[in-house]
């Protein structure tokens, strides 16, 4: 079930690959937890390479490693006396840890004239820390709408007692899980961080899409994975044994969260297949068969428009307004957060001076304002999954 769940078939492992890195390094570290303190240089190493993956794994990594370091610390006798345990090695691993901590840090924070995510929002605001908390259902249950538009959308929201419910029910899910970890004081530290940690970072610096949000439910896989291995802790007879009932509901509980991303991954691969995501390739495809490839080529807005030149072979660049200089990929700096106009689009094509001038835009322009300049509307890809991946094809021709 987790193979065919909506993270691991299509979020990570279609969409955006680059995260599916970092889940795979934190399943192999929950492969390597029953005997992590035998084995704590390969699990340094795997949190160190994960620290590095993305900031919300980076969160995840801190708060092991803080789990980690406190159980080690209050069971550091018992640990060292046995036969397989290298008290070296366990300073080595940890340091490794804090290594690759440090150094993920360092590489993660934006130079001065970043555009992107620019400010923490410090300031409490009811609405928002509620429309936080109800990320823990959206991860937990990332079933996409039957629809064009289908990536980010929320099915399960469609229904007026989840509309309703869903702060509940994300306040439910997260008291039911630390219930569940009471006697294992390790993963529920881990767990609470993390969690903590995650939803602190959506409410302060960026609230994110669902593959950022998925990090919430790898967290509780993860704990629920590592807490067979965890020492536990007894209670007094009665509490003791109504934690051991609630921790028997982990296992069907689980398996029905699962099976609700198994039909959440078959239903995106479906749709993915129904509908095209971008037009990025098909625009860049359009644009090399009709020669047009070889001209000047503008657009507006860039990250959208990254997504065709990323499949033209000639030219490599072209002039993106947004930041006003040419390139190819898109450069998240202070220069792009200034807005455009299509009049300003046009009368920078008409500076450039060349015969012709190809336009690629994520919007289309106003008939009026096309026939005013003379320009020719060639074609347009509309109807994506993404919607500003639409693009309209327009050519400004100077020549008499």
């Amino acid at each position: 079930l987790f193979s065919f769940g909506y993270f691991v078939l299509y979020e990570y492992g279609i969409v955006c690959r680059n995260y599916g890195i970092g889940l795979l390094l934190i399943c192999i570290f929950c492969i390597l937890f029953r005997n992590r303190y035998q084995r704590i240089i390969s699990i340094s190493i795997s949190l160190f390479l994960t620290s590095h993956t993305s900031v919300h794994a980076l969160i995840i990594v801190i708060c092991i490693a803080i789990g980690l370091g406190l159980e080690y610390i209050f069971n550091r006798k018992q640990l060292v006396d046995t036969e397989d345990t290298i008290e070296r090695q366990i300073w080595v691993g940890f340091g490794i840890m804090g290594v690759g901590i440090l150094t993920a840090v360092l590489q993660l924070n934006p130079p001065p004239d970043t555009g992107f995510a620019v400010g923490w929002k410090t300031n409490f605001d009811i609405n928002h820390l509620k429309n936080v908390i109800k990320i823990i259902t959206r991860a937990y249950f990332p079933i996409p709408a039957t629809q064009t538009h289908f990536w980010g959308s929320r099915w399960i929201e469609q229904f007026p007692t989840i509309q309703n419910w869903n702060l509940g029910i994300s306040i439910v899910i997260f008291t039911w899980t630390i219930v569940s970890l009471l006697r294992k004081p390790t993963a529920l530290l881990i767990y609470i961080s993390a969690m903590l940690g995650l939803l602190v970072f959506f409410y302060t610096k960026y609230f994110g899409g669902i593959r950022h949000h998925g990090f919430l439910f790898i967290a509780f896989l993860m704990v629920t994975w590592i807490s067979h291995d965890c020492d536990q802790m007894l209670f007094f007879k009665p509490f003791n044994s109504l934690c051991h009932w609630w921790e028997k509901s982990i296992s069907p509980i689980l398996t029905l969260i699962l099976l609700a991303h198994t039909f959440g991954g078959i239903r995106a691969v479906r749709l993915d297949q129904e509908h095209v995501f971008s037009h990025g390739k098909q625009t860049a495809q359009y644009i090399i068969e009709q020669n047009m490839n070889s001209i000047p080529i503008i657009g507006d807005m860039d990250y959208a428009v990254s997504t065709v030149v990323g499949y033209l072979k000639n030219p490599k660049q072209i002039y993106y307004m947004r930041g006003n200089r040419p390139g190819s990929f898109v450069r998240w700096d202070s220069k792009r957060t200034n807005g455009v106009s299509d009049e300003q689009v046009i009368q920078k094509a008409k500076d450039l001076q060349k015969d012709q001038v190809l336009i690629i835009l994520n919007r289309g322009l106003p008939d009026l304002l096309t026939k005013q300049n003379g320009i020719k509307k060639i074609s347009h890809f509309t109807g994506s999954t993404i919607g500003d991946e639409g693009f309209y094809l327009y050519l400004l021709e100077t020549s008499p």
